[in-house]
């Protein structure tokens, strides 16, 4: 049955990537395209396209004019400078716009340089590292990220996301129109007109919040495996007896099902984004809530069959029932010592590279000795 579904799987990518490959991905200076248009090779746009436009590339490059929609995907960069008639949604590593954009504008990326000629007339929603804004904004600004610089005409309202670390820089020449919010844990030196300041602490709090967070997250996680338990009761044992004959191959079959995931993953992306292209948002937002709610309970399952299997060696005539509970309970000891560690000595990012390798490291192995089927009968 799983090698059907891989089979599957990997078939629909093939057949996915074969109808979007052969779409259009340049149109030279006196050319127009009439309708929708869809690209996954390198985009190159010096003409009219008088549709929406969905680009999966490498480079994304908009010289041109767009009638409608702007959605970009895009590993390197995404540069445009032609006029875009509708939205713009991106993702990317860095983005560049010198152009004028009639409507709104929503933007993930590493690095955002909005130019001096950039004109946006809608309102700019922007997640990412490093930003750069200059040109004109008639509405409403919303920006999260850590290093900001703010140089150009802001009509609307200014809000700013950041922690401790931001770095926000207003060039000589800005102004500001409207409200500028900001929420960080350092007010500005020399605020402009407007200024209202909201501290926030992202990564300080009380020892009470951490104790109460730590409790509750591993009780409705016990709660959730107690159903598992009655539906899959053999599920936990099957596991420690394929862990106990063969640890390496279950961590490796664990890295091979970790491959497939991220292929449902692309597959669900894919889904989703061609049904939001498609006039359908309710289906793109089922097709990722289902995505989510079968990671979250796989990763449930696989989390706790790795504890499972540790507190199996240390209480081998135990209950079932039991057994679950001393793994909840290790789950428990564990995350609160992570996190009063972190309390008492701020070591928030060593605290958080080993949470992510142990947690990591536990699921590997529990979804490979949850679907290992080849081990000795015992």
């Amino acid at each position: 049955m799983a090698k059907r579904a891989f089979i599957f799987i990997y078939t629909f990518i093939l057949l996915s990537g074969l109808t979007v490959s052969a779409s259009i991905s340049r149109i030279g200076d006196s050319e127009r395209f009439e309708g929708n248009l869809t690209a996954s090779d390198d985009f190159d746009n010096k003409g009219i396209i008088n549709g929406d436009v969905m680009v999966y590339g490498a480079r994304i490059k908009n010289t041109g004019d767009v009638s409608g929609d702007f959605i970009g995907f895009s590993f390197s960069g995404c540069d445009i400078s032609g006029s875009v008639g509708g939205n713009v949604r991106t993702a990317s590593g860095n983005l560049r716009i010198s152009s004028q954009v009639y409507k709104n504008i929503t933007v993930f990326t590493g690095d955002a340089y909005f130019t001096p000629q950039a004109r946006i007339r809608g309102s700019t929603y922007l997640a990412c590292g490093k930003a750069r804004l200059y040109g004109v904004y008639e509405k409403n600004l919303f920006i999260y990220g850590q290093n900001i610089t703010l140089g150009g005409e802001y009509k609307g309202n200014v809000t700013i996301n950041g922690g401790s670390s931001n770095k926000i820089i207003i060039e000589e020449g800005a102004s500001f129109h409207g409200r500028f919010i900001h929420h960080g844990s350092i007010p500005l030196e020399n605020p402009p007109a407007n200024y209202e300041f909201i501290k926030t602490d992202n990564y300080k709090s009380n020892l009470s919040g951490i104790l109460i967070k730590s409790i509750f997250i591993p009780t409705a996680l016990f709660l959730f495996v107690l159903i598992i338990n009655k539906y899959f009761k053999e599920v936990f044992e099957k596991s420690v007896k394929r862990l106990k004959v063969s640890f390496i191959k279950c961590f490796l079959y664990g890295l091979l099902n970790i491959l497939q995931i991220i292929l449902l993953l692309i597959i669900t992306l894919i889904i989703s984004v061609s049904a939001y292209f498609c006039n359908a948002p309710f289906i793109s937002a089922a097709v990722i809530f289902v995505f989510i709610s079968f990671i979250i309970f796989l990763y449930s399952l696989c989390m706790f069959s790795f504890f499972y299997f540790i507190v199996s060696f240390i209480f081998k005539n135990s209950r079932k029932i039991l057994k679950i509970l001393y793994s909840v309970i290790l789950i428990l000891f564990i995350t609160t010592a992570f996190n009063v560690i972190n309390y008492f000595f701020n070591t928030e990012m060593i605290i958080n590279i080993l949470k992510c390798g142990l947690f990591s490291f536990s699921f590997i192995i529990g979804v490979g000795s949850i679907n290992y089927k080849r081990e000795r009968k015992s």
